[in-house]
C-alpha cells in the first residue's frame, strides 16, 4: 500500500521524498515449501 509505505518513509526517513518515483508490479510464484529459488533456468536464458 503506497500510502503505507509513504506515511513510513516520512516517519524515519525524513530527508527522502515520500511518494515513489516508480510503481511497478512484481509476479511472482512460491515453491511448495514456501522457500525461495534464486537460479537460472536451464531452458530460458533470459530468465
Amino acid at each position: 500500500d503506497v500510502a503505507l509505505l509513504s506515511s513510513f518513509i516520512s516517519s524515519y526517513l525524513p530527508g527522502l521524498e515520500p511518494q515513489p518515483a516508480v510503481l511497478e508490479t512484481c509476479m511472482y510464484t512460491n515453491t511448495p515449501d514456501g522457500d525461495f529459488i534464486l537460479d537460472r533456468h536451464p531452458k530460458h536464458s533470459n530468465i
